[in-house]
């Protein structure tokens, strides 16, 4: 490591030692460490990364990945905030070792290195696990809904940004076509802050988000964003943040951004990418009740996965609150052996169909399975209050056999114990989210590497 860089603070040339002031045990120190012995382990020390920009300068990659992944760790992914800490905060000066790229540099190298970083919280983890910090038994998933820094109405059409990309270019347009410009269009037209070469890097990353998101429009101030509904039923551009976070180090094993405005079916996506990120399956997973729904149990189910998630019902009856009306289907019991309701006189009510249909507002798949016994209900001396006049008492359970075996797990006590886990791992996680990454209630993510990267705090 060189032990001097010039400085230019204040308009002053001052020579700095690079970990003047910065404490042995601090943890840029364990990032720059890392990340040096990550790429010489893989023979990638002596590369060097040229940008494409102005200055068209090379840069060791070791430095700029150590500047990146830090600025990363801390909450930082607008590029041109890294790069005035490159410059003026001293962590990120020793990160960096010296070097001061610019702006449209570190977006080049994270688009070009961008699954780099990937491999770095990757092995992170993996870090982690073999010097005994976790052993990563109990993974919790959690998602919820984040509001963008972007009003809905300022946002680029497609039809807009494939004009501008034209007069940016020199190529012939209309004078009709440029007064047919919807507001946020023209006045992108005339931003004196970006070059020509600039406006045309960044309509043609808005262009590729139209085949990217689905969408037809793409908002101006922070083109990562989403059109989502929230529980509300109100329309917002903004994020559904999906996390699986270590129940022993609080690390993040995987993110994963989505424009749904629920957590349904999300599942099974989320817990595939961690796996990917980890390299492992964990012992024991858990989710609150959002991902309670038919996809998620089939997919539990055929991979073998100790999966906990909690459901309405089971909640109500750990809780005492199931229904007091002893015939009550929350009064039954499920025999697995013969897949039957055993009822209020301890008679089987067998399965007999399942009823598919596809949620209107989710688009998702849900099973409902009926349970009956005609021929046990005909002799029941409880007939008359449990059937209440029909011929046969029906069960109808929403999710089917399988949310019953999920619920029943929910009901142990060795299971309820782990599950609670996740209030103190995912949950507050959040609240430092919002404290110490600056994820505010209006929140922008512009120059992120990708939406499935995990991070850690």
């Amino acid at each position: 490591m060189d032990d001097i860089a010039v400085n230019d603070y204040c308009g002053r040339l001052e020579y700095v030692e690079f970990d003047a002031g910065i404490p042995e045990d601090h943890f840029v120190r364990f990032v720059v460490s890392f990340v040096r012995n990550f790429l010489k382990f893989f023979k990638l020390n002596n590369i060097k990364f040229t940008s494409n920009d102005e200055n068209n300068k090379s840069y060791s990659l070791v430095k700029l990945a150590g500047l990146i992944y830090y600025a990363f760790t801390e909450g930082i992914t607008d590029a041109k905030k890294i790069e005035y800490n490159a410059k003026y905060n001293k962590l990120y000066i020793y990160a960096a070792n010296g070097i001061e790229p610019s702006y449209k540099t570190i977006e080049n190298f994270i688009e070009e290195w961008g699954d780099l970083f990937e491999c770095l919280v990757t092995y992170t983890i993996i870090f982690a696990k073999i010097a005994g910090l976790t052993g990563l038994e109990h993974v919790a998933f959690d998602g919820s809904l984040f509001k963008a820094a972007n009003n809905k109405f300022n946002v680029l059409h497609r039809d807009d940004v494939r004009t501008l990309i034209r007069w940016v270019s020199g190529k012939v347009v209309t004078n009709r076509e440029l007064k047919k410009l919807r507001r946020p269009a023209k006045k992108f037209m005339a931003r004196l802050d970006l070059t020509n070469k600039q406006k045309l890097d960044l309509l043609n990353t808005i262009d590729e988000r139209f085949d990217e998101t689905g969408q037809n429009t793409v908002p101006v101030n922070d083109y990562d964003a989403r059109h989502v509904t929230d529980k509300k039923g109100k329309k917002i551009i903004g994020y559904n943040i999906q996390t699986a976070v270590d129940n022993s180090t609080k690390m993040f094993c995987a993110i994963l951004i989505s424009n749904q405005a629920t957590d349904h079916g999300l599942f099974p996506e989320i817990f595939t990418k961690m796996v990917e990120n980890i390299g492992i399956m964990p012992e024991v997973t858990s989710a609150d009740s959002a991902y309670h729904d038919y996809e998620t149990l089939q997919f539990i189910e055929d991979n073998d996965i100790k999966a906990l998630i909690d459901n309405t019902r089971a909640a109500k009856l750990r809780n005492g609150n199931g229904s007091k009306k002893i015939f009550h289907k929350d009064n039954m019991n499920f025999d697995y052996e013969c897949n039957a309701m055993k009822c209020y006189a301890n008679k089987p009510l067998y399965f007999q169909e399942n009823t598919f249909s596809v949620n209107n507002k989710t688009g998702k798949l849900e099973v409902q399975s009926k349970y009956y016994n005609e021929e046990a209900c005909a002799g029941c001396i409880f007939k008359l209050c449990c059937c209440k006049g029909k011929k046969k008492r029906e069960v109808i359970v929403s999710g089917g056999e399988l949310a019953l075996k999920m619920e029943e797990s929910m009901l142990d006590y060795e299971n309820i114990y782990e599950y609670m886990k996740r209030f103190s791992t995912v949950e507050p996680l959040y609240g430092i989210v919002f404290y110490q990454i600056k994820f505010h209630k209006n929140s922008s993510t512009q120059f992120s590497i990708n939406d499935s990267l995990p991070t850690f705090l």
